[in-house]
């Protein structure tokens, strides 16, 4: 059943939940004083890279004004498929989207479960660890624990490449 697109879009909504409820905001957690001085570095960090954003045009809005402590080194595992010998993705179709090249799970089991699915049709799969996404402005995106953890040029190249999808998408 977790392979059913309906069952695939639940283990979506539920792991979007569980992230806003893990959202803090970034002053609430600077002013804490559980929070390490790398993490207030880094959120400082996150913090000025969101104003240089908004300075060079992209929309930052309430992107990243917020810290969701997640463990391990990803918030999302992505599942991409190709057929054997080409490099564009086979990609997925959904309702009202339309058809996307991956798929993100936020268990590796589930990511797993998904791979192995593929495999069994005969394509090749990969799995990439995503320390964070953006929902297209849709929604607050928060900094993940992933993304603070990365090293402090990817932790701002990300926080931009995300603002950049909030501004503007081309499918």
């Amino acid at each position: 059943l977790t392979l059913l697109p309906g069952c695939y879009l639940g283990h979506v909504a539920a792991g979007q939940i569980r992230l806003l409820r893990a959202m803090t905001p970034i002053p609430r957690v600077l002013g804490d004083p559980a929070t390490t001085a790398d993490e207030r570095e880094r959120l400082t960090l996150v913090l000025e890279a969101r104003d240089s954003a908004q300075r060079l045009g992209l929309s930052v809005g309430e992107q990243y004004t917020s810290y969701a402590p997640w463990p391990g080194d990803r918030l999302i595992t992505a599942v991409v498929a190709a057929q054997p010998g080409t490099l564009e993705a086979s990609g997925f179709w959904f309702p009202l989207i339309g058809s996307v090249p991956y798929k993100g799970y936020f268990t590796l089991a589930a990511a797993d479960a998904e791979a192995t699915r593929l495999r069994g049709r005969g394509l090749d799969v990969c799995l990439s660890a995503v320390p964070a996404y953006s929902t297209l402005g849709w929604m607050a995106d928060p900094v993940t624990g992933p993304l603070l953890r990365a090293h402090r040029t990817d932790l701002v190249a990300t926080v931009i490449h995300e603002l950049v999808h909030a501004t503007m998408y081309v499918a």
